[in-house]
């Protein structure tokens, strides 16, 4: 696909074979109890965590390092320095904090007249390599050392060998809190490496030095010339922090790697001050390194969650917790409390359950104690002293078992709660020093199902008219077809929903939000050649998205997008159609899972003619199945669905939109959205067991009222005019009704002076009764009330728009109204439906 806009100019369909593909329950998603204990700013997070006991402030302590640079898996990534420099002015010294490195990662630096030129390059590999230099001349021709060689690569190679013998020039080396690199371009073409390794303080020791020459190209190197400095990197990962580019004693530039836009991405001209990255199929990403430093907190003092985990007992899962913890001292019990009814009970109360580890004999041991009673010890087989920092995961399920995942070990255990708050809490005689980093959360699970009074939502489109209640419309008509006014956006005729022309962010949607559901319609696809001329590369196609967050929405920004382009456009197999998902939801709209159709074909063969198919999207428990058949020459059958292609999607609840790009030029009929979800297994088998395939869809009517009669008296007879689709008339006589058929138009009082109105009466549905007709006095001496005749005839239609002055009902709609002014203007009834 080339193009974004391409990509949302796609279609999305999907289908049902038979009910035996659903097994698992229906969406559950997750909802943060308690997110990062340490914000990423560094300081605690006291919206979601809360710390009590005395000397809380005291044990439990953060420890940030800050916001550091990362990147992953790095074929040859870039990083430039906006501001340029000049060697007349004297050494260049370029450095930055190594905060980690993998052991095939490397880097170098080098300076550059421009941000496409490379000047030359020596490679220092992060560990176990030794110091491998290499100089690249040209871009292309690489020479390594060798004794006859022009490239000298250290001013003295004895002691450059026994360095690498003795240390192997491990850029890390004992540096468990990084290193610092600082690399210097000297005036005379020479360029040197100093290494110094944070220590346990937070200070730097002593640099080591190891010298280079001839690192710039004598044809290019000139000391007038302003040249940028670059850092270059390879392998699998590197974190750095803390750059600068320093002349002498003055500072050129600096970065470290936090606040928004510390990064820009350039493929041109560089913009001073600024970091920018070039080139490479990588992307920079900042994060942030900071520790809940635990330092032997007494019995009475942790940190809580400030909300309860309320565990559904319909659901499998209760919560989850995971981060990355680092234990350097364990002699006494350090763990978890969950169950809690308030957030200072204790481990010992009846009602806590405490999970814990313990170290003894250098092993360390998880049990849990419930009610203070201690469980049976379980072994990790390791001592968790000894790892460092490491990930984590606390799984526990409605049935009290609880999964304990560390260093990759699994035990399982059991409590009684888990219904309350979270605690981070020790207990007993002993030390526990321990680091909880920064991405560690409690997490509970909910049934993420349709929104309150989200039913079946259906129209087919037939009278011109949807019900608002049910679906949202963005009707915009396209600004690129050569004839301005055949593009009409979205409109209603010949019984379908036509995208007659269609601007981006057109769309018909679900005004509720829904997870597992059937998506059907039928869509009508026409001949390339009878689409009108555009000034632009294409018609778009539709897409159908879901999880928009936003309601009244096309939701470009954020859902999960199923999209189907027809035979021969953009497809990698010529004349096959393609089907595709793009995940906006999660942010990985640049990721493209996709799926051949195979020999199905969507697109008419001949002009003139049109191909409609039956469309199905079935989303079920993270996954969308699309399914689709071809209803133009056959009959519809179950069948003959054809599945084209199947995506797994994380988060898909809210709002459902069938929308388009540039130019959409298609039709929709016999649209449906049926929910299928439900916490209990047996409920959905039931929902699923009363769903069919494409069941009639009964017309919405647009509610509409009759028009006022017009009425006049003569002695005791008062008369009236006929009212269209009036299915009778109420009398009122000096308060009392009076029933009357629709073929009876007067109506006799008995003598003595009376007041009467009528009101025109409609079937109880979508027509509904007139306003009162303007009273008249009938009887001896009868006249009207007020007014003259006339009058009646000018205002008794008064307030009622969809009536002519002479009573007269109203059309339900115009086949060809426009879509989005219907839905707009419209004052909905909903109807009756039959029980699904």
């Amino acid at each position: 696909m080339k193009k974004l806009g391409k990509l949302m100019a796609v279609l999305a369909i999907a289908c049902l074979a038979s009910t035996s593909f659903f097994t698992a329950n229906a969406q559950i998603s997750t909802v943060d109890v308690a997110e990062s204990i340490i914000t990423s700013s560094g300081s605690f997070n006291s919206g979601d965590w809360k710390k009590v006991g005395e000397n809380t402030e005291k044990v439990y302590t953060t420890n940030v390092q800050g916001d550091v640079a990362t990147v992953t898996n790095a074929p040859d990534s870039y990083l430039f320095f906006g501001n340029p420099f000049k060697f007349s002015d004297g050494d260049v010294s370029v450095s930055f904090d190594l905060v980690k490195v993998s052991a095939d990662a490397m880097f170098t630096t080098w300076a550059a007249p421009t941000i496409s030129m490379i000047s030359g390059t020596y490679w220092f590999y992060g560990t176990g390599h030794g110091a491998y230099a290499n100089f690249v001349d040209n871009w292309h021709n690489s020479k390594t050392y060798n004794e006859d060689s022009e490239y000298q690569i250290c001013k003295d190679k004895a002691l450059t060998e026994a360095y690498d013998i003795a240390n192997g020039y491990d850029l890390m080396s004992s540096g468990e809190y990084g290193a610092h690199i600082e690399m210097i371009y000297a005036a005379d073409r020479s360029f040197g490496v100093r290494k110094s390794l944070y220590l346990a303080d937070g200070s730097l020791g002593n640099a080591d030095e190891i010298w280079f020459q001839n690192t710039f190209r004598p044809s290019q190197f000139n000391t007038e010339t302003p040249y940028y400095a670059v850092l270059q990197f390879k392998g699998e990962e590197l974190t750095i922090d803390n750059m600068k580019i320093e002349q002498g004693n003055k500072l050129i530039q600096s970065e470290d790697c936090s606040g928004e836009g510390w990064l820009v991405a350039t493929t041109g001209v560089l913009t001073p001050d600024t970091m920018c990255y070039y080139a490479g199929n990588t992307a920079w990403r900042q994060e942030s390194i900071a520790n809940l430093a635990i330092n032997n907190p007494s019995n009475d003092n942790r940190i809580v969650t400030e909300l309860k985990i309320n565990a559904n007992k319909d659901l499998d899962d209760a919560f989850v917790v995971t981060g990355s913890i680092q234990f350097e001292k364990l002699t006494k019990k350090f763990g978890f409390a969950f169950g809690l009814e308030t957030q200072g009970q204790t481990v010992a109360d009846e009602k806590t359950s405490y999970l814990y580890f313990r170290n003894t004999d250098g092993v360390t041991y998880v049990n849990v104690a419930e009610g203070g009673v201690d469980g049976t010890p379980e072994s990790l087989g390791f001592d968790v002293t000894s790892l460092g920092a490491v990930d984590f995961t606390l799984a526990c399920k409605t049935d009290g078992t609880v999964n304990l995942t560390v260093k990759g070990k699994t035990v399982e255990l059991k409590v009684k709660n888990y219904s309350g708050y979270f605690a981070v809490v020790t207990d007993g005689e002993g030390e526990a020093i321990v680091k909880l980093g920064v991405n560690t959360k409690v997490t509970k699970y909910v049934f993420r199902g349709r929104e309150d009074g989200a039913g079946v939502s259906d129209a087919n489109f037939n009278n011109g008219y949807v019900n608002p209640d049910e679906f949202f419309v963005n009707s915009f008509p396209a600004t690129t077809f050569k004839n301005p006014d055949e593009a009409r956006g979205i409109v209603a005729e010949d019984g379908k929903l036509k995208f007659a022309g269609t601007a981006v962010t057109s769309a018909i949607g679900t005004t509720k939000k829904y997870a597992d559901c059937i998506v059907e319609f039928k869509y009508e696809i026409y001949h390339d050649d009878d689409k009108p001329e555009v000034n632009a590369e294409y018609h778009s196609e539709l897409n159908v998205n879901f999880g928009i967050s936003e309601g009244n929405s096309a939701g470009w920004a954020g859902s999960v997008m199923i999209g189907l382009l027809p035979d021969g456009k953009e497809s990698p197999t010529p004349d096959s159609p393609y089907v595709f998902a793009r995940d906006f939801v999660n942010g990985n709209g640049g990721n493209d899972y996709s799926s051949l159709i195979g020999d199905y074909k969507m697109s008419p063969t001949e002009k003139g003619k049109t191909r409609t198919h039956a469309v199905k999207i079935v989303v079920m428990n993270g996954t969308i199945s699309v399914y689709m058949q071809d209803v133009t020459s056959e009959t519809f059958a179950k069948e003959r669905y054809v599945k084209i292609g199947e995506f797994k999607a994380a988060k898909y609840y809210g709002y459902i939109a069938l929308a388009t790009g540039s130019n959409g030029w298609f039709n929709i009929d016999d649209l449906k959205i049926t929910p299928i979800d439900d916490p209990k297994l047996s409920v959905m088998e039931k929902n699923l067991a009363e769903y069919v395939d494409f069941s009639a869809i009964e017309d919405d009517l647009r509610e509409v009222k009759l028009g006022t009669p017009v009425i006049k008296a003569n002695g005791n007879v008062v008369t009236w005019n006929a009212v269209e689709k009036a299915e009778g008339y109420i009398v009122n006589v000096d308060g009392v009704e009076h029933m009357l058929g629709k073929d009876q138009l007067s109506f006799t009082v008995e003598d003595g002076e009376h007041t009467v109105f009528v009101i025109a009466k409609g079937n109880g549905k979508e027509i509904k009764d007139s306003e009162a007709s303007l009273s008249v006095k009938a009887g001896k001496a009868s006249e009207p009330a007020s007014g003259s005749d006339d009058s009646q005839k000018e205002s008794g239609n008064s307030g009622n728009a969809e009536s002519s002055g002479g009573g007269c009902f109203s059309a339900v709609g115009s086949a060809t109204a426009l879509f989005g002014a219907v839905v707009a203007a419209a004052v909905v009834i909903k109807r009756k439906r039959n029980e699904r």
